[in-house]
């Protein structure tokens, strides 16, 4: 015959009861075994919230694709004045260009990169830009996910 209601025989944390409290440890005897992790929170320890690598990336190249639109449009607003700062389009473009293309290599390829590295911290965006630029100098400009 079956028992109704709780049993006895069923561990207390299994009905949802907190685990026995631990005895105090004893002296000069070895410290205590951490408990193994338990349900809900602080089950496994989880990483800080960051924002996702490669959205980060195509942001961050947005953001430097209008820093760009500004600097043109402020030259353009100055040729009237000056018509010699014709010149600065190339350079201007060439390193927008420069700049951008790793963030753009970095989104296409995130997989390829170390998880840890985030291209909006500058420290991780020269190790992106070495990286990416050394492949391609490496490659004769051609890069793929196995160059990375």
């Amino acid at each position: 015959m079956r028992a109704r209601g709780r049993s006895a025989a069923r561990p207390a944390q299994q009905r949802g009861h907190p685990p026995p409290p631990r005895p105090p440890p004893r002296p000069g005897g070895p410290p205590p075994r951490p408990r193994p992790p338990q349900h809900g929170r602080g089950a496994e320890p989880r990483d800080p919230p960051t924002l996702p690598r490669a959205p980060a990336a195509s942001s961050a190249a947005a953001f430097l694709g209008l820093a760009f639109w500004f600097a043109v449009h402020y030259v353009h607003t100055h040729v009237r004045v000056n018509p010699l700062l014709v010149v600065l389009y190339p350079p201007l473009t060439l390193v927008f260009i420069a700049l951008a293309l790793p963030f753009i290599m970095f989104a296409s390829f995130a997989g390829d990169f170390e998880r840890s590295v985030n291209p909006l911290n500058p420290m991780h965006y020269a190790f992106i830009f070495r990286k990416c630029y050394g492949a391609m100098l490496a490659n004769n400009m051609k890069v793929a996910s196995k160059d990375l």
